[in-house]
């Protein structure tokens, strides 16, 4: 397969350089919206925090227009950096300094080269460029050096056509975790009622990480559940199909009976929603993996229920990322330091039949 460098596939414009006297925080006549850095999101753009100039500042060439990417190109953040979104229609605004303008020629399909900018080798070469780097800031030279391969014009339509309808895919997936959230938070408002109040930390409202020499009268030779990562569901649901003797699992395995919350700690199984509450266990007993935390309820102040919904609803998640520590790919969470919000449930625990010893 052929590459050609990108400079002579496209046209660079840089962004408006502005003085505070000359923009606005709201819309004013005959002003219109100016994209800065932090506008560009994955997701698309984020219209929260706008700003506005009036539409004689703006050259010509610096209209968005239909086919066009707009690449954040400086920030102090390298996350930032090389972010980018496609424009499937006009846009009546512009962009600023910090940003820049990708338009592509007549010689290139423009979903395909916005595809292209999605792309793992596109995100690779910023990243190596950028590693090191005291500047972040994508140069114009930066850009026109990328190698994109060269294709028919009906191979890149091809191309264009399939991930264009992968995204969608995408974006339909993460509507439907979003609904699921909301559908969440609302069941757990009908459930428990207003999650306001006074803060505690988790730790009063459940039992963190049970001890497993509660079992340790119990003969070796008991079956109970294995439960892997695998097993456990983002929706909840649990495999329970695995069991083994407790001698096989007394080392190495979380520790968990019927009834208790797991909860993933590492990442991405966390961030994914990886939790659920454990029943049916053979013998009411179970072990996993280690990268569950368990929560178990406490009688007359918390409920599984509770602590299964708490751990679900996205801002306890997010709190939960904030609490991570280790490097990239080996994050886990501490829970124990997390904080909520005390609105126990009056509802109390049945207790678990455990097997007698």
């Amino acid at each position: 397969m052929k590459f050609e460098r990108l400079e002579e596939k496209i046209t660079q414009i840089r962004g408006i350089s502005y003085k505070l006297n000359e923009i606005s925080a709201i819309p004013m006549p005959d002003y219109l919206p100016i994209l800065k850095a932090n506008n560009i999101q994955e997701e698309g753009i984020d219209t929260s925090d706008l700003i506005y100039i009036h539409k004689s500042k703006i050259k010509p060439e610096q209209f968005i227009k239909k086919g066009d990417l707009l690449l954040a190109a400086s920030s102090g953040s390298k996350e930032i950096v090389g972010k980018n979104i496609y424009f499937e229609s006009d846009f009546d605004g512009s962009f600023g300094a910090f940003c820049k303008l990708v338009r592509p020629k007549t010689n290139i399909n423009p979903r395909y080269l916005a595809t292209f900018f999605k792309s793992v080798p596109y995100k690779r070469h910023i990243k190596k460029l950028l590693s090191g780097a005291l500047i972040n800031n994508l140069k114009n030279e930066y850009i026109n050096s990328l190698l994109i391969p060269e294709l028919s014009d009906s191979d890149q339509l091809h191309i264009a056509n399939i991930l264009s309808k992968a995204e969608n895919l995408i974006a339909q997936r993460k509507e439907s975790i979003r609904l699921l959230d909301e559908f969440l938070k609302s069941t757990f408002l009908e459930m428990f009622g207003d999650i306001s109040g006074e803060k505690v930390s988790l730790t009063s409202a459940c039992i963190f990480n049970p001890k497993k020499s509660e079992i340790s009268s119990l003969d070796n030779g008991t079956e109970v559940s294995f439960t892997p990562m695998a097993s456990v569901s983002e929706t909840g649901e649990v495999d329970l199909s695995q069991t083994r003797k407790l001698n096989r699992v007394w080392n190495g395995f979380t520790y968990f009976r019927e009834g208790d919350v797991v909860f993933a700690k590492i990442t991405p199984c966390m961030e994914n929603g990886k939790g659920a509450i454990m029943k049916n266990l053979k013998n009411g007993i179970g072990f996993g993996t280690t990268e569950f935390h368990v929560l178990r309820p406490i009688d007359g102040i918390s409920t599984s229920a509770w602590i299964y919904h708490l751990t679900m609803q996205d801002a306890f998640r997010k709190k939960a990322e904030q609490n991570m520590t280790g490097s990239a790919g080996q994050k886990r969470v501490r829970l124990i330091s997390l904080n909520v919000t005390k609105s126990y449930p009056p509802q109390s625990n049945s207790k678990p039949n455990l097997p007698k010893s």
